[in-house]
């Protein structure tokens, strides 16, 4: 910690601040408007250095091709379908965001039935990128386990699904620092 003195309108007095490396202003009773406003800038800067991470955001989702049989007798259900995910990922760095290959998702009552890989890419600075995302399941060859259970949501009406999507990468800061984000979406749904 530093201390300046410095004196008052009369010759006696000295009055002693503390200056921290923290915050180099006093406190903001005793700041100035052009304190306050140097205060604010050197504040943005810190929120520059610091990395953030990447939100992730379903825009819509589409479901096509969907087709199903059922064989009353084996209590089996074949099930076809192709869903179209639109995503967006927004990067709130100062930097851009360079992130891994990843994939996306689609969980039947915990059990993944549909895998997609997205390959790596960049994402620049205060931006979004948009993902359109194609899968296609043919759950007749995935859910031999749990066909009683999609047996009986078929019959019921309501098929329970879920995607789930994890990207990470990493911020370069100065062209020297290398700081890891990840940014994750989960999205729930059912097929009436």
């Amino acid at each position: 910690m530093e201390v300046a003195l410095t004196s008052s309108s009369s010759p006696q007095r000295l009055k002693a601040s503390a200056v921290a490396l923290d915050d180099p202003l006093p406190p903001h009773e005793e700041r100035t408007a052009e304190e306050e406003a140097k205060y604010k800038r050197s504040r943005k800067r810190r929120n520059i250095i610091r990395a953030k991470d990447p939100t992730t955001t379903i825009n819509n989702f589409h479901v096509s091709n969907l087709t199903y049989f059922l064989d009353i007798q084996r209590l089996r259900v074949d099930l076809n379908l192709t869903l179209a995910v639109d995503l967006s990922v927004r990067n709130k760095n100062k930097v851009s965001f360079k992130y891994h290959n990843c994939t996306a998702a689609l969980n039947y009552r915990g059990h993944l039935v549909g895998v997609i890989n997205i390959p790596a890419g960049n994402i620049p600075s205060d931006d979004t990128k948009r993902l359109d995302i194609t899968l296609t399941i043919m759950a007749d060859h995935l859910l031999l386990d749990d066909s009683q259970d999609l047996f009986s949501d078929v019959v019921a009406g309501v098929v329970p699904m879920n995607t789930y999507l994890k990207m990470s990468g990493k911020v370069k800061i100065f062209g020297i620092f290398k700081i890891h984000v990840r940014a994750t979406s989960s999205c729930n749904f059912n097929f009436y």
